[in-house]
């Protein structure tokens, strides 16, 4: 894209759901020393829940627990 963004984009009309993924090439690296920390809290702010779906991990409950991809609980 223009703005230097990469998508990429899978289409399989046979399935009932869909799926959305994001990477965001930065960390705990990325982070100013003035403000330690910023880049966890940013990850948090993404997965912060809408007026409509208020809980904002209730769809990641379920993958995580059968992939175990993270060592904390959900």
């Amino acid at each position: 894209m223009d703005n230097g963004l990469q998508a990429i984009l899978v289409s399989d009309p046979s399935t009932e759901k869909g799926a959305a993924s994001m990477n965001v090439h930065v960390g705990s690296f990325s982070d100013p020393p003035a403000v330690p920390g910023l880049a966890h809290f940013l990850e948090h702010m993404m997965f912060l829940g809408t007026q409509k779906y208020p809980d904002e991990a209730r769809y990641l409950r379920p993958p995580l627990r059968r992939l175990s991809l993270f060592n904390s609980p959900c």
